[in-house]
Parts: C-alpha cells; sequence; structure tokens
C-alpha cells in the first residue's frame, strides 16, 4: 500500500502541480495513521483526514456511471451519513485555508433574451453541463418538462434536450405518444431543437425495438463497449445554426450506443489527444442532434448564435405578420 506515497509525491512535485493536501478515501483507521506518517514523512503536504470503508452507503453504479441520485430513494439519508464521517474525520477548517488561494473566474456577461426555452429534465435527462443551465437562464426564459411525464411540450422558442439515459426509459418514453406527436410538429413547423447524445437519440425512430420522436431517419443500439469517450475538436463543415463554415468548437463524446443515420453531418471531429477522426451532428431543418456534448461556457459564440438565429427568425415572424395585417387593412 505505500505505492501510493511516492505516487502522490511525483504528482506533487511535478511541474505546475497545485495540490496541498491529501484526503485518503476507504481504508481503515489502522491504515490510515501509517499512510499519514509515511506521507508526512516523505512531503510537505498536508494530511486531511480519511474517509473509511462505508457499507451502508455505497451507490449502485450502470453503464456510463453511477445511477442517478434522482432514482435513489434514501439518497438524503446516505448523505446525511456521509456528511456526519466528513465532520468527523476531515479537517474542514484547513481544507477551507487552503482554497483561499484557488483560482477563480468571474461569470460572463449574458444578455436577456426574449427568448423563451424548455429544457427536458426527468429520470430519462439529466445530463446537463451546469454551466450550460446557468447560461440560459441568464439569457432566457427558461421552463422545464418532462418528455416522461408531460403530454405535450411548453410554449418555447428552444428546445433543449440534454444527455441521459433513454435507453433505459425508453419504453416509457414511448408510450407518451403526445409528446412524441408534440417535439415531431414542433420541428416540422421549424421549431428549433438542439438535442446532444440521449437527446439526439430520442430524436431518432427507434432506441433499440422502442419507437422514438422519428425526426431524424436513423435507428440508436445500445453496445456492450463504449464507442466515444474523451474530448474532441471539431470544425463545421458548413454554415448552420452553430455559425460559420470553418468554425472550431471544442466538446466531448461519452456513450455506448451507435446510430445508423444517412444525414449528411454538419461537423469534421477529431480526438483533442489522439490520431481519431471521424464526423458526427446532423441537421433537419431547425434541429439539430449529434453525440457531442458542447459547453457553452467554453463555446460562447455557438450559444450567441443559436439565440440570435432564434431572435432573427422571431423577428421576421413578426415582420411578415404584420405585413399581412398591413394588406388585409389595406383592402
Amino acid at each position: 500500500m505505500f505505492s501510493a506515497i511516492p505516487k502522490i509525491k511525483g504528482m506533487a512535485e511535478f511541474e505546475a502541480s497545485n495540490i496541498k493536501a491529501v484526503i485518503f478515501n476507504n481504508v481503515t483507521e489502522k491504515q490510515y495513521e501509517m499512510l499519514k506518517e509515511a506521507l508526512e514523512n516523505h512531503t510537505d503536504l498536508k494530511v486531511l483526514g480519511y474517509i473509511p470503508k462505508l457499507q451502508d452507503v455505497q451507490f449502485n453504479s450502470r453503464h456510463l456511471g453511477l445511477v442517478q441520485s434522482i432514482e435513489i430513494s434514501d439518497l438524503e439519508a446516505k448523505i446525511n451519513v456521509i456528511a456526519e464521517v466528513v465532520l468527523k474525520n476531515i479537517d474542514l477548517d484547513m481544507l477551507v485555508k487552503l482554497m483561499k488561494d484557488g483560482y477563480t473566474q468571474a461569470a460572463p456577461s449574458v444578455k436577456k433574451r426574449n427568448i423563451r426555452a424548455a429544457i427536458a429534465m426527468d429520470h430519462a435527462f439529466s445530463f446537463y453541463y451546469a454551466e450550460n443551465i446557468n447560461l440560459l437562464e441568464m439569457a432566457c426564459h427558461v421552463s422545464y418538462f418532462s418528455p416522461l411525464q408531460d403530454k405535450s411540450l411548453p410554449d418555447c422558442d428552444l428546445l433543449y434536450l440534454g444527455g441521459g439515459y433513454p435507453e433505459v426509459f425508453k419504453e416509457a418514453l414511448a408510450q407518451n405518444n403526445s409528446m412524441l406527436a408534440s417535439i415531431k410538429a414542433y420541428a416540422e413547423n421549424g421549431g428549433y431543437i438542439y438535442s446532444e447524445c440521449g437527446g439526439f437519440m430520442y430524436l431518432n425512430e427507434y432506441i433499440d425495438d422502442a419507437e422514438m420522436v422519428g425526426i431524424f431517419k436513423g435507428h440508436s443500439k445500445l453496445t456492450m463497449s463504449l464507442q466515444r469517450f474523451g474530448y474532441i475538436d471539431m470544425q463545421l463543415k458548413e454554415d448552420c445554426m452553430f455559425g460559420k463554415k470553418g468554425n472550431k468548437i471544442t466538446a466531448h463524446e461519452f456513450h455506448k450506443s451507435v446510430t445508423d443515420l444517412n444525414n449528411e453531418p454538419i461537423f469534421s471531429v477529431a480526438k483533442t489527444m489522439g490520431d481519431a477522426k471521424w464526423e458526427c451532428g446532423y441537421i433537419y431543418k431547425n434541429t439539430y442532434g449529434g453525440y457531442p456534448h458542447i459547453n457553452f461556457l467554453g463555446n460562447m459564440d455557438v450559444l450567441k448564435n443559436i439565440l440570435d438565429r432564434i431572435e432573427g427568425s422571431k423577428k421576421y415572424e413578426r415582420f411578415i405578420s404584420n405585413r399581412t395585417r398591413q394588406q388585409i387593412k389595406g383592402c
């Protein structure tokens, strides 16, 4: 177990390291005492404490990671148990003191728009960058809905379908026919949809053998192995709601499914660290779908371009409506 000490020492002394302290996890009290003594003898790092083995608060896992918090009925009880253990075994005052030198960045200023954004949020769709949610709440009038429970979309100018586990809840999603029809009608009428990963799968005709929305004429299938994982660099192959041809966007992929789709991809993709290259991302009318997760905070132009496109579309609709009324009045 003492192989941990030279590994920690190497990481802490590596160029540009900002490691200041260590917390040992999933160890016995006796193991902790030996590790603490050894680490303090061989490094200048602070040892803040340890977390013992806790059998009664285990969190189960499934493909892509943990079972979601919203699916755990006794979550608060488990968190309370862990909190008591942390209070007892971790020097939180020292932790806070060491963090005072941490780097923070001011939140970006975002213009408030007269745009209504509807975000899917339930057991099937909950994988979102928190920054994306925060930025949309700053820029738009946001409402939340459940593709599992609600019968139709709320009034919106932008529909955001994030990642999640639609493959786990595919039967329930397929049974909500009115929601499937509502989303498809919204897309066919030119509504703006941004969907990523699980949201993209949901917009295809099928997930495995369960019928989905059908905006994209594709079939998503769950696989036994991880298909994509890691950071990627994307370049637009054509002008679209994200920007101009040639614009570059950073993103990440993480999925155990494949989608059979004949549409022409809009992104040329390369692994940020690696040689792999492929194409992805699809457009139908004003609907986008693809596996990449884009963090708007790191790609503010993408968010601006989407909202500008929607705002411009609304102005055009108002212009056409006013012109029609004037023509009727003139008659």
